[in-house]
C-alpha cells in the first residue's frame, strides 16, 4: 500500500488533486467504482473494463504484480505451477479474479480478507495461501507468521489505474504525469524507498 499511495499521490498532486486510498475486499472495490461511489480503482490487470464498462484504463502501467504461492516453512512443495495446485488445499482471497480463474484444487478455502489468509497456513487448514510477493510477505511480517515463497510467481502480470468515466478527461493527464514520473526517477525513487523501509524479505 506504501509503495502504491505515494505513487498516486505524487501523480494527482501533479495535477491539482488530493488521493484518499479506501482499502476494500477485491470484488467491493470493482462494483464500487463501476458504479461511481469511488472514483476508481488502483492496481489491476488489464481486460476489467470489459467486465464493468463504466470503468477506463488508464493505458501506462502502474506497476507488475507477482502473483504467488505461500506455504508453511516446513512443508516439502517445491515449485507450483497452475495445473500443480490440484494435488494441495489451497486459499485465497475473495475478488482475486485471476486466482477465480486459473484454480483447480483438491480443496479450495476463498476468505473475505487477506488477513485470514496466513492463519490457515499455521492452523494447517491450508497446504498453500495463494497473494501478490508484496503483500503477502508484508502481510506475513505484520502477522508474525513464517512462510516459503515458493518460487517462481505464477504469474507476472502488468498493473493498471482504472476511473470512472466521468474522469475520462483526466486519463490523458495521468498517463502523461506517470511517464514523466518513469523518466525523471520519481517512481523508481520511491520504489526504492518502500522496498527499504519495509525490509521486504521471506521469512
Amino acid at each position: 500500500m506504501g509503495f502504491l499511495q505515494r505513487v498516486l499521490e505524487s501523480a494527482f498532486d501533479s495535477i491539482g488533486y488530493d488521493v484518499e486510498i479506501i482499502v476494500l475486499p477485491g470484488e467491493r472495490a470493482l462494483l464500487n467504482a463501476n458504479s461511481g461511489l469511488d472514483d476508481g480503482d488502483a492496481f489491476r490487470a488489464p481486460g476489467f473494463e470489459d467486465a464493468y464498462p463504466n470503468l477506463i484504463r488508464v493505458p501506462e502501467k502502474i506497476g507488475v504484480m507477482e502473483f504467488m504461492a505461500y506455504s508453511s516453512p516446513g512443508a516439502k512443495i517445491g515449485r507450483v505451477t497452475w495445473k500443480g495446485l490440484r494435488d494441495y488445499t489451497v486459499a485465497y482471497a475473495n475478488g482475486w479474479k485471476i486466482y477465480e480463474r486459473n484454480v483447480q484444487a483438491e480443496e479450495v478455502t476463498v476468505v473475505r480478507n487477506i488477513k485470514y489468509l496466513f492463519p490457515l497456513l499455521e492452523q494447517e487448514r491450508a497446504d498453500i495461501v495463494l497473494l501478490d510477493r508484496w503483500q503477502g510477505l508484508y502481510m506475513a511480517k505484520k502477522q508474525g507468521v513464517k512462510v516459503k515463497l515458493l518460487e517462481p510467481p505464477l504469474a507476472k502480470v502488468d498493473m493498471y489505474m482504472y476511473l470512472h468515466k466521468k474522469h475520462d478527461a483526466l486519463v490523458s493527464k495521468v498517463v502523461t504525469v506517470l511517464r514523466k514520473m518513469k523518466q525523471d526517477g520519481t517512481y523508481d525513487e520511491i520504489m526504492s524507498a518502500e522496498l527499504e523501509q519495509h525490509n521486504y524479505m521471506s521469512n
